[in-house]
This record gives C-alpha cells, sequence and structure tokens, in this order.
C-alpha cells in the first residue's frame, strides 16, 4: 500500500511537471518557437567515493522538447524524456552476508527508469553551434521514490532539414543510496549519478 502511494505521488508530480510543459508551449505561439522529438545514446555511472566499485551502463532515452527565442542569442529549451539509467557492480564486491551466495555469478546490472525534465537555455554562438546549460529534475518511474536532480552543460549542433545533434553531461547532486552495502563501509549521502548524452534530434514544427 506505501508503494502504491508512492508512485501515486511520483505521477502527479510528473503531471505536474508536464502540465508547466505545455502552458510553456502555448504561450509561446505569437513566436517563432519550434516542437520536436529527440532519442540517443545514455552513458550512465553510478559514482562513489575512494575506491569507486560502480562501473557505466549503455543505454538509450527519447523524448520531446521546445525551443523558446529569447532576448539576444539566448533561447529557452524544456524537455520530457524517458531515460534508461544505472550500472554496474561485480557481485563480489556486494556485502551481502549470506553463505549460501555464490561470488562468482558475476556483474549486477542496476536498471533504473526515470522521467528527466531538464530546464536548458541555449546560447546560440551562430545558427549551429550553441552552448546548453541548466537544471535537472529526474523522477523514477520504475519504483520507489527517488528524484535525482543537479546540473547539465552541452553543446548542440543545428544540421539541415531541421535536424540537430546535442551532447551533453549531467552530475546529480542527490544521493543516490540512503546507506550503501558496498565494500562493508557506509557510503551515505555520498554516491552520485553521472550521465552522458549523446542526441539526435528532430524539429517537427
Amino acid at each position: 500500500m506505501a508503494e502504491i502511494t508512492i508512485n501515486k505521488l511520483i505521477l502527479k508530480k510528473c503531471v505536474l511537471f508536464f502540465f508547466l510543459f505545455t502552458i510553456i508551449t502555448s504561450q509561446t505561439k505569437a513566436q517563432n518557437f519550434n516542437i520536436g522529438v529527440k532519442g540517443g545514446l545514455n552513458h550512465s555511472k553510478i559514482i562513489a567515493p575512494g575506491d569507486d566499485p560502480f562501473s557505466a551502463r549503455t543505454s538509450f532515452h527519447a523524448g520531446i522538447f521546445v525551443e523558446v527565442p529569447m532576448r539576444g542569442k539566448f533561447s529557452f529549451h524544456p524537455e520530457i524524456l524517458f531515460s534508461s539509467q544505472g550500472g554496474k557492480i561485480e557481485y563480489n564486491r556486494l556485502n551481502i552476508n549470506d553463505p549460501s551466495f555464490n561470488n562468482d555469478y558475476g556483474v549486477v546490472v542496476a536498471k533504473e527508469d526515470y522521467l528527466l525534465i531538464p530546464l536548458i537555455t541555449r546560447f546560440n554562438f551562430n545558427q549551429k553551434i550553441s552552448l546548453e546549460l541548466g537544471p535537472q529534475v529526474g523522477f523514477v518511474i520504475s519504483g520507489g521514490s527517488f528524484i535525482d536532480y543537479g546540473p547539465t552543460l552541452g553543446v548542440g549542433w543545428d544540421l539541415p532539414r531541421n535536424f540537430t545533434v546535442q551532447f551533453r553531461s549531467y552530475l546529480g547532486v542527490s544521493n543516490v543510496f540512503r546507506e550503501s552495502i558496498v565494500e562493508n563501509q557506509s557510503l551515505s549521502d555520498k554516491i552520485y549519478y553521472g550521465l552522458l548524452q549523446l542526441s539526435v534530434g528532430y524539429s517537427i514544427f
């Protein structure tokens, strides 16, 4: 019952963000704005201090975006993305006190699906190259109630025929685990998410 309540709360927050996203787009009808779709590769990693036991996981993301011109060379670029993230760790580095557990099983793959809300400001150097910077909030939608947030930094390259390529980095500032079971040590409030994204987008109109 508690898990259902938490999932409903997360869903309500996601709907609220989508509602705000819709308001932004509806208020730009008189402007020269773009709406499009995008997708690409994720290279996500759980980052721990010291002898980091985690390795990266490669997956994907997909979603929609809006490009709203601002003053000068700036534009506002909010997005809503489905993003599959996570990391990997070897079984023998987990602190599992079970005599029947076999440490030779190989690698544990931690998979988490997120709804990401990047609120990006773009500085357009020219008609092709742009610098992207802004906050991002992520809601776990594959179970649990974890919310991640942090800054993003990237570059964009606008191509002919309404296509664009983006490379973006993200570092979460909210801890991934309240209490770690790795290497017999407590890593509370010290484990974060890192994410690299390579995307291809297409402006529908």
